[in-house]
């Protein structure tokens, strides 16, 4: 079963016929990729390392001039990388970041996760995950497009107990709307599930991602 890529596009950003090649033609493109795998209170996941690797090369094949990559990063040290980024983006026309790793909801806010949460209560998710909303505002910055792809629709192995002692994250992550100028990918439709690929190797998502981004002329 292949996994399904949601795009959300402002048709305010792109006149009809508009192809990649031409959008990102002699501007300035920065990205940020990230990939947590080794979390420490759940298993190491299978893909993030490799996929992280692999999307990097390939927007620094298509011509992003400023490309970094971080491994297995702990909540301050995210923080401090996407504020960091933040600066870079108010720089460019084109940001781009890209996350594989664990991704839950509660009530209906999607986090990414650091390695480093335990993440036992729904009250530490505050505390101990990133909001979206932080990721968004990361590349807001840019002043042409504005891009988060999110490889995290995975099972979601921690606990986030209710006051009610039951467990209250749900499936997926939930849809969101994005604003003009801003592409919002995840790797499954809301509230489903992406699948991973063998230990040490690409996610399906993150193959076809970056099979996509070789390809010149083809539209967002």
């Amino acid at each position: 079963m292949f996994r399904q890529i949601i795009l959300c596009v402002s048709l305010a950003l792109l006149a009809v016929g508009m192809d990649v090649t031409q959008a990102w033609a002699a501007e300035k493109r920065v990205a940020l990729v990230i990939g947590n795998a080794a979390y420490a209170t759940v298993g190491e996941l299978a893909n993030p390392h490799a996929d992280s690797q692999a999307v990097s090369a390939a927007l620094q094949a298509a011509g992003f001039s400023d490309v970094k990559l971080v491994t297995d990063v702990s909540a301050e040290n995210m923080r401090r990388e996407l504020k960091d980024f933040s600066a870079k983006s108010t720089e460019a026309e084109i940001a781009l970041i890209y996350y594989a790793g664990h991704g839950v909801e509660v009530a209906n806010e999607n986090y990414l996760v650091p390695v480093d949460a335990n993440l036992l209560r729904s009250t530490d998710i505050e505390f101990e995950a990133i909001p979206l909303s932080v990721v968004r505002s990361a590349v807001s910055g840019a002043s042409k497009l504005r891009m988060v792809v999110l490889d995290a629709c995975r099972n979601n192995p921690f606990k986030l107990l209710g006051n009610n002692g039951k467990r209250s994250a749900n499936r997926g992550l939930a849809q969101i709307e994005p604003g003009a100028g801003e592409v919002i990918a995840y790797a499954a439709k809301e509230g489903t599930l992406a699948q991973d690929g063998p230990a040490n190797a690409n996610s399906p998502f993150a193959e076809a991602l970056v099979k996509s981004l070789q390809e010149p002329g083809l539209e967002i």
